[in-house]
């Protein structure tokens, strides 16, 4: 019998979110409710007050990253994150931001490593809203090569490198989707 993309039953495989303990967290955005506040399944958090769950960056460098590292290689086909809901950073200054989606075969840290774009667009924050990215490759999400590690990573495009009340990035959801079998 000739095996093919489909399933032992013939069926296709389907787009389905990676289980949130799926898995190593990594990144910068330590903050907050950590790199684990990004996979605790709480889309609508924010970044202030008590029991705030969001990861944030703690820091005003301009950057910050959150991701996954895998087990086995993993070829991502959806990213969807979600910011507070005041915005993707702790500013009410109209921050341009890069929201890059990378992929590494090398890095141990989530830190180090040789980093490939898959993707990267920018986007106004709109302070005092919940804002959405929603990545595919209808979108040009690059979805050719498998990685051990994803990331997406936000850079601050108009950040002057020295306004201490700017770009403490914050997320609160990152959803990552591939193919599985049902």
């Amino acid at each position: 019998m000739h095996l093919s993309a489909l399933n032992h039953i013939g069926g296709p495989p389907v787009l389905r979110l990676i289980h949130p303990t799926v898995g190593t967290p990594i990144g910068t955005m330590t903050a907050g409710g950590g790199l684990a506040g990004a996979f605790d399944g709480v889309t609508t958090d924010n970044y202030q007050g008590s029991g705030k769950t969001s990861a944030m960056s703690g820091g005003f460098a301009g950057t910050a990253h959150i991701g996954k590292r895998w087990t086995a290689a993993r070829t991502i086909r959806r990213v969807r994150a979600y910011s507070s809901t005041s915005g993707w950073d702790q500013a009410s200054q109209g921050a341009i931001i890069e929201f890059i989606v990378q992929g590494s075969n090398d890095t141990t840290t989530g830190l180090n490593g040789t980093w490939a774009n898959l993707y990267s667009e920018n986007r106004s924050d709109v302070w005092g809203s919940q804002a959405i990215i929603d990545i595919t490759p209808a979108s040009g999400l690059v979805v050719t090569t498998a990685y051990l590690a994803h990331r997406l990573y936000l850079r601050c495009t108009n950040y002057d490198g020295v306004s201490s009340g700017m770009l403490n990035f914050v997320v609160a959801e990152l959803e990552l989707f591939d193919y599985s079998y049902i």
